[in-house]
């Protein structure tokens, strides 16, 4: 006995709808898991510039115990500017402000 045509339609119809959700989810779960590979690379190379222009800070702050900023610059490769930007990000390292938590605990905030 042949099927009514148009529930043999329907079924086909809910086939292809089924395969295409399939499809999109799998889709989404690569894309997921390429933005989650991509994004963690990020923070770590953000922690990683952070880390390092530290210690150069401290070794420019070291180095102009002894030297001029443009002679601990020109020694190290780099332009004054940078260098003199490096040296404060030192300084801010050794006189962190408050955290946001003890900030939002503030009176008067």
């Amino acid at each position: 006995m042949a099927q009514n045509p148009r529930l043999e339609a329907r079924r086909l119809v809910q086939e292809q709808l089924l395969r295409r959700r399939e499809e999109a989810a799998a889709r989404e779960a690569r894309i997921r898991e390429h933005a989650l590979v991509a994004t963690a690379a990020a923070v770590e190379r953000q922690r990683v510039l952070e880390d390092t222009e530290r210690r150069i800070g401290q070794a420019l702050h070291a180095l102009t115990q002894d030297l001029s900023v443009q002679e601990a610059a020109a020694l190290c490769g780099l332009e004054v500017r940078e260098a003199n930007r490096l040296r404060r990000l030192q300084h801010h390292h050794h006189d962190p402000g408050p955290s946001p938590d003890q900030a939002s605990s503030a009176p008067g905030i």
